[in-house]
């Protein structure tokens, strides 16, 4: 009944009209069925017996059978017996007192069946009670008068219990058993999912998993806890709600992380949240019950979704940088800043650059210029220009584009550089003192006394990572072309 949203006035004319008239349940009934149709009529016979108490206890007011207009061969040979002995009984009576000679009629010689029956016009009112033969199967179904308590059905199923050959039917009531593990079915399926998405996630952003799959989940929740605050019922538009709420707001997080701190994301996520709640929020007002619960749920959880993920996006990276080393622990890192003349050659080279900041991971393409006069550096993310850093050995200039990591700053990439491509007699030679370079085949170590501030390694040919610890990141380059 939650499914369609019919007014409560038209409801209650139709229930006191189908009074008025009498008209049967069309959604609960017995089915009855049997071998031939005189097993057929004996087991409605048997079923009537139970319904008789129904009726006078005013569970319902009456019902309709086949066997009210033919009953079983065997039901009409007993009547026979019985009106032949008081039919007798009645007219010696009468001829005694009277001095007549009444006689009995002849009765018939022999009983009705149904097939005869329904050949007259005068079963024109049970032929829709009497389904005939099929598969071998004679079957009937009894129909009930002045059901109106739902209250009342369990009793009318007992009343099938034990009778071979009956079956209660309830329609509206199987439907509603359909659709309730339908909904515990997509109830598992929404926790699959969820699960799921966040081991994507995981295999994406590590430990900031979390804060893009968190919002949708929190917002689920509170949706459905909301709804039953307000009194609305838990159905399976509710779920299908939430599937969708699942897609959309890990979207919402995703989009944040992966531009973490870029003012266009939130505005894009904003615009994208406003018109999706318009679009499915709106539903909230329809008058039919399952429109209204989709529209609602989606209502409710877009809304917070929209309003959490800056914020646990935020927070996530707080966290994050509250688990990094403070700097009382790991002293600033001297930023190297060599002459472009002191690498010794030209250096050109197009390369991969991962960087790592805050459990959050960002890959952009890096080109590489190095002559005696400047190193240039251009860094590129979806073909766009992310930062710019150009050093002539005296002044550094820089540009980076919002969303930029606030810790990766033009003078740490140039000295990160520096310590990856320049020659260790270079470095040495350029740092202050108490700072010292390690420096091997396979890694290099920039330290400050015992303190190690910055580690490169060389896993394999045309590849570096650098470990900042002072910065609290990581870069790690690939797929270098051959210097040139």
């Amino acid at each position: 009944r939650h499914w369609q949203g019919s007014p409560e006035t038209l409801v209650q004319s139709q229930v006191g009209v189908s009074r008025l008239l009498g008209t049967p349940s069309v959604a609960q009934f017995y089915l009855v069925r049997g071998a031939s149709s005189q097993e057929v009529l004996e087991r409605e016979e048997a079923l009537k017996q139970r319904l008789d108490a129904l009726v006078a206890r005013a569970a319902l007011s009456g019902y309709a059978a086949v066997s009210d207009w033919v009953p079983s061969i065997r039901r009409q040979q007993a009547d026979a017996r019985l009106t032949e002995r008081v039919e007798t009984q009645v007219l010696a009576g009468v001829n005694t007192t009277l001095g007549e000679r009444l006689m009995r009629p002849v009765a018939a010689l022999r009983p009705l069946t149904p097939e005869e029956w329904f050949a007259h016009g005068a079963s024109a009112a049970a032929r829709s009670l009497w389904l005939g033969n099929g598969d071998g199967e004679y079957m009937t179904v009894v129909m009930l008068h002045g059901l109106h308590d739902a209250g009342q059905l369990p009793l009318l199923q007992d009343a099938a219990a034990g009778l071979d050959g009956v079956r209660w039917v309830n329609r509206s009531g199987d439907v509603a058993t359909l659709l309730g593990r339908y909904r515990w079915s997509m109830t598992a399926l929404l926790l699959a999912g969820h699960l799921l998405v966040f081991a994507a996630l995981w295999t994406r952003f590590r430990s900031a998993a979390w804060r893009a799959w968190l919002p949708t989940a929190v917002a689920s929740v509170v949706a459905v806890a909301v709804q039953g605050w307000l009194g609305e019922p838990f159905q399976l538009t509710n779920i299908l709600a939430l599937l969708l709420l699942l897609g959309i707001g890990v979207d919402y997080g995703i989009f944040l992380l992966e531009h973490d701190g870029d003012g266009a994301a939130w505005l894009a996520v904003v615009l994208g949240a406003a018109s999706t709640w318009l679009a499915f929020g709106l539903l909230a007002l329809s008058s039919t019950p399952a429109l209204h619960a989709f529209g609602l749920t989606l209502m409710i959880g877009v809304a917070l979704v929209w309003a959490l993920s800056p914020w646990l996006v935020a927070a996530g990276a707080v966290l994050a940088g509250c688990a990094l080393p403070r700097p009382r622990d790991v002293p600033e890192a001297y930023a190297l800043r060599l002459s472009p003349a002191s690498l010794g050659r030209e250096l050109s080279l197009q390369q991969r650059m991962t960087v790592t900041f805050a459990g959050h991971s960002q890959q952009m393409d890096v080109a590489l210029e190095v002559d005696a006069q400047a190193v240039r550096l251009a860094v590129l993310a979806f073909g766009q220009t992310v930062a710019r850093l150009d050093w002539d050995g005296r002044d550094l200039r820089e540009s980076r584009a919002p969303g930029w990591p606030p810790a990766v700053t033009g003078a740490r990439v140039l000295s990160d550089l520096q310590l990856v491509h320049w020659p260790a007699d270079a470095i040495r030679r350029g740092l202050p003192m108490a700072y010292t370079l390690e420096a091997h085949a396979q890694e290099r170590v920039l330290r400050v006394g015992s303190t190690a501030l910055a580690r490169v390694r060389y896993p394999a040919p045309g590849a570096a990572e650098v470990e900042n610890v002072a910065g609290h990141y990581r870069l790690r380059l690939d797929a270098w072309p051959e210097a040139r």
